[in-house]
């Protein structure tokens, strides 16, 4: 497919054409049974117990971890310089514990005049979302925004987090309206981070009109801001062209006000999909035969494994200098 811009006068400028593959259901249970991926994580080589240590990541091919709670790591195969190892060699696999995580949600909440007839309904959804919360893991920060934003507070604490929302969400007195400054902002104030030592995973959750009356931050800044974050919109009128816009900046979906229930969802497959991460870390300890001044392989592979594409194997180099 490509993208074709046509001018008000009938002008026509063709964009590059993009092809891509569909591939199975990822949630369908072949993806977890048959296509696995490993990603490679760091290696290293320990000369006094002539040891090389590789830790590493099995996923399915969306991405999504796959827990150590269930996978049988008996299935891992792994060979040196091309031949698999025989039983000579001692390695050893073991599942880590969970990766400690933490989700970081900003809920940004419009206070501008022009959603103030429904401002009852705003504070009660909002309290709704706070009930939601996923234990001490989620983290909250509030800001509520119609000129600029403001910093309401953040807690991880539930009783807290109510308490900031009850007193801190106040009507504003202000017509202008800048939502697309403050879904650009709330965007900048987290990054994803996955690792073997931690895991950060940010969400933001906006409640609007889907207004934009200030005018001073293009909608185009806005979807770039958001366009690899995780962000549920709440409307609060479902306008046609306020509607599609909110559609467009909830890249985790868009709910109108009331179906509050849906975003709390979203937080638990968030930490659902957090969890199995967690839990999909492995370690090799392989004791290898190789004696002198050379450099090896080692790979990785996983049996009965139908994905033959990039990360079906990870092989890493070492020396057996020293061993």
């Amino acid at each position: 497919w490509n993208v074709v811009a046509v001018t008000a006068s009938g002008g026509r400028t063709e964009g590059p054409v993009w092809s891509f593959t569909t591939m199975s259901d990822p949630t369908s249970n072949s993806i977890f049974i048959n296509c696995l991926a490993i990603n490679l994580i760091q290696s290293s080589t320990d000369q006094a117990t002539k040891t090389v240590k590789v830790d590493f990541q099995v996923v399915d091919l969306n991405g999504t971890g796959i827990s150590n709670k269930t996978f049988d790591y008996t299935r891992f195969q792994i060979s040196e310089d091309g031949a698999p190892y025989s039983d000579e060699p001692a390695a050893v696999f073991t599942a880590h514990t969970d990766v400690p995580y933490n989700i970081q949600t900003i809920l940004m909440v419009d206070n501008s005049t022009s959603v103030q007839s429904q401002y009852g309904t705003i504070l009660q959804n909002v309290s709704n979302i706070i009930a939601g919360q996923r234990s001490s893991s989620q983290k909250f920060l509030l800001y509520s925004f119609a000129d600029t934003w403001l910093s309401l507070g953040n807690s991880s604490i539930q009783a807290d987090l109510q308490n900031l929302w009850n007193t801190s969400y106040k009507p504003d007195s202000i017509r202008s309206t800048n939502l697309y400054g403050s879904v650009k902002f709330g965007a900048s104030l987290w990054s994803d981070q996955y690792g073997i030592d931690s895991i950060k995973q940010g969400c933001m959750v906006v409640v609007s009109d889907g207004n934009d009356t200030q005018g001073s931050t293009p909608l185009a800044d806005a979807l770039y801001a958001v366009h690899d974050r995780l962000v549920f919109t709440v409307r609060v009128d479902d306008s046609e062209t306020q509607k599609e816009i909110l559609n467009a900046l909830g890249t985790g979906g868009s709910f109108a006000l009331g179906d509050w229930s849906n975003v709390v969802t979203g937080f638990k497959n968030i930490e659902a999909n957090v969890i199995k991460y967690s839990q999909s870390f492995y370690t090799l300890t392989y004791t290898s035969p190789k004696r002198g001044d050379s450099d090896h392989n080692l790979s990785i592979a996983i049996n009965g494994n139908s994905f033959s594409g990039n990360n079906a194997i990870i092989t890493v180099k070492y020396s057996s200098s020293g061993f």
